[in-house]
């Protein structure tokens, strides 16, 4: 559907009021607040989904993707934005600068191939990130510079192979790991059905509730012994299983430990920990 087509199924519906001669759009009185949507953002085909959601008793201009809410008495900000189901492609830097009130951004089925560095710069606010289904195959270092108070992020059905050191850092304290920045406050990481075949440990996450790696290729070497023995240590149920060495496929990357018995060092962490006593058992006769 074009603009054009757009624009006039849209007065035939009574949702647009067109101004005279001004070629803008005045707003419906049941759509939701999203405010400022100068979003920097292709919208394709559906910029009339997009169209739906002008904010009451504010002017739009779709073809330019702005909105103008000036002296309207406006007591809310937008807390949540749903924009999945559009053909962004790229998330720029900075794109949501205007919005620092968010909670909630979704972003699924937006067809994004590059989140860029400082992408969320701005969302300090920001508790929910979804970026399920799209077709990320990497995140840059500083993608998520900024999301300190983050605790659910989604990222589910991408093609991403690796997640380098830093990528996640700007979300707290950096030290070394790609995830070592998350914070405590992150519940919930969805990394389902993607690619990877290597992932750091990821201790700082001492709070999460649930974290799912079904989906993925897992090298089972020792490349992956830190992973193996963070998730040693877990009372949660994450889904990862080997698919290489063949001698090691099928197996859950979590009990696998005869599969990293011979990686360097395992040995030495062995022999240094030795098991106390049991309350209550009594010593070898």
């Amino acid at each position: 559907m074009t603009a054009p087509q757009c624009q006039r199924r849209k007065t035939s519906e009574g949702l647009w009021d067109k101004k005279q001669g001004s070629g803008k759009r005045t707003v419906p009185q049941s759509v939701s607040l999203v405010l400022l949507l100068p979003l920097l953002l292709t919208l394709g085909p559906n910029q009339c989904a997009v169209a739906q959601r002008c904010p009451q008793a504010c002017v739009c201009d779709n073809p330019r993707r702005h909105v103008a809410c000036r002296h309207q008495n406006l007591t809310e900000l937008t807390q949540r934005l749903e924009l999945q189901g559009n053909m962004l492609k790229e998330i720029p830097p900075a794109a949501f600068r205007d919005l620092p009130y968010l909670t909630h951004l979704d972003l699924r089925y937006c067809q994004v191939e590059l989140v860029a560095e400082g992408a969320f710069r701005g969302l300090g606010r920001l508790l929910f990130l979804n970026l399920a289904s799209n077709r990320l195959t990497a995140l840059p270092q500083e993608a998520l510079d900024g999301l300190g108070s983050l605790q659910r992020l989604e990222l589910a059905g991408n093609l991403l192979e690796e997640l380098r050191p830093g990528t996640f850092g700007a979300l707290g304290a950096i030290s070394p790991g790609a995830f070592s920045g998350l914070g405590p406050r992150l519940r919930s990481l969805h990394l389902q059905k993607n690619q990877l075949q290597t992932l750091p440990a990821l201790p700082s996450l001492s709070e999460l509730e649930l974290i799912d790696l079904s989906g993925n290729p897992f090298r089972c070497d020792c490349q992956l012994l830190p992973l193996h023995r963070w998730l040693a240590g877990l009372n949660l149920r994450v889904g990862a299983t080997c698919a290489t060495p063949p001698s090691a496929r099928g197996q859950r990357v979590k009990a696998a430990a005869a599969v990293f018995e011979a990686c360097p060092g395992r040995a030495a962490r062995k022999a240094k920990w030795t098991p106390g006593p049991r309350p209550g058992a009594r010593g070898t006769p």
